[in-house]
């Protein structure tokens, strides 16, 4: 017997795998038919440029998911930091594990529309609690699919506090500050890096500038390295030089916090 899935049911997610929308890929394809276009214009002069740089940029753009899957996870974090507020309040109200994050769905449900993350993983997570999943199990499991440490900490956090005990709001509202804390240091330090990558950006578009002042102010002063095999190869050099530059400038960015 096949079984047909609604569109609203939520498939538990691998947050380490980024799979693009149709609309992501229409932007895509647009943003890198830009980049060829201006490109092979400035390097090349060509309309052969732009076609074979196209399917290069292409694949580059298409493969290059890592800032994704960061920035969702990020976005994932702060969101659960919401949702931690709502099961902190349930527990502190009295109610059990299981129902306390039944309680912050009602809260997260409030802040979020119900196509967000966490409404979705906290809808799966009651779901799978009412087939016979313990909070511990649902929340290990969350935390391994999302890959980020705040999460993955909590759920280790309040698996311990349920196995061994005690005052159990009084460890897990330790747990939450911490991970408040850990939150804001990671958002100044974002804050400073995007002045950083602001500079960066400059910096990689001058040679494309100077580029383009040259051919519109000199038009002559760039003619040898157009048409002609030496001016490719020259210019081809350069660009892949560039492009390595490039590639390095991002590499400085990307710290991990």
């Amino acid at each position: 017997m096949w079984i047909i899935r609604r569109k609203t049911d939520f498939v538990p997610e691998d947050y380490g795998i980024y799979r693009y929308s149709g609309k992501e890929c229409v932007r895509i394809a647009g943003k890198t038919a830009g980049m060829a276009a201006v490109v092979g214009y400035l390097f090349y002069d060509s309309i052969w440029g732009c076609l074979l740089l196209f399917p290069v940029f292409l694949a580059a753009e298409l493969f290059g998911k890592k800032k994704l899957i960061a920035e969702r996870r990020r976005h994932l974090t702060l969101e659960f930091r919401d949702a931690l507020a709502g099961v902190s309040a349930a527990l502190s109200s009295g109610y059990s594990a299981e129902n306390a994050i039944g309680e912050a769905l009602k809260d997260l449900r409030l802040l979020y529309p119900d196509g967000a993350l966490i409404v979705r993983e906290f809808v799966y997570m009651n779901a799978r609690m009412r087939n016979g999943s313990t909070a511990e199990e649902v929340l290990s499991d969350f935390g391994e699919r999302s890959g980020t440490e705040d999460i993955r900490s909590f759920a280790e956090v309040f698996s311990a506090a349920k196995r061994g005990g005690g005052n159990m709001i009084a460890i897990l509202q330790r747990s939450i500050d911490k991970i408040n804390r850990r939150i804001e240091v990671k958002r100044e330090i974002r804050t400073f890096l995007a002045a950083k990558r602001y500079e960066t950006l400059i910096l990689k578009m001058m040679p494309f500038g100077i580029i383009l002042y040259l051919r519109i102010c000199s038009p002559g002063f760039l003619e040898p390295l157009y048409h002609n095999a030496a001016g490719i190869e020259v210019m081809t050099v350069l660009l892949l030089l560039y492009l390595g530059c490039a590639a390095a400038a991002d590499r400085l960015m990307e710290v991990e916090i």
